[in-house]
């Protein structure tokens, strides 16, 4: 999905926004920045569960297969952004959510280390 709304927005920005404009430039880095944020945030997730919550909301945020845009009409290409946007919106809040149960069942990384050690201590 991110994929695809980050190539269909870059699509449509080059084809009915003026690239000089201010506006081109803003909607392009969202699609760009909430595709990283997502994966940053995925890769994050071994050693802190706290970046990666933070980056995936970061991601949605941001959201706020380009040939079917290549060759559609401005009512097309827009109607299908908004189609993928609301598909993201639903999606990203629920990655959120599996995020944080499993970060209150389980404890980031540091407070996983930090219990290990204290198990660690009381054993010597």
């Amino acid at each position: 999905v991110e994929d695809g709304y980050k190539a269909l927005t870059i699509t449509f920005c080059d084809r009915f926004i003026d690239k000089r404009s201010r506006t081109h430039d803003q909607m392009v880095q969202a699609a760009r920045s909430g595709v990283q944020n997502i994966a940053e945030g995925s890769m994050a997730s071994a050693t802190s569960k706290k970046t990666e919550l933070k980056l995936t909301a970061v991601a949605r945020a941001s959201f706020g297969n380009s040939n079917n845009i290549a060759t559609s009409s401005a009512e097309e290409a827009a109607n299908t952004m908004v189609c993928l946007i609301n598909q993201a919106s639903y999606l990203l809040p629920k990655q959120l959510q599996s995020l944080e149960q499993k970060f209150l069942a389980e404890g980031g990384f540091t407070e996983r280390m930090y219990n290990q050690r204290q198990t660690w201590r009381g054993k010597t």
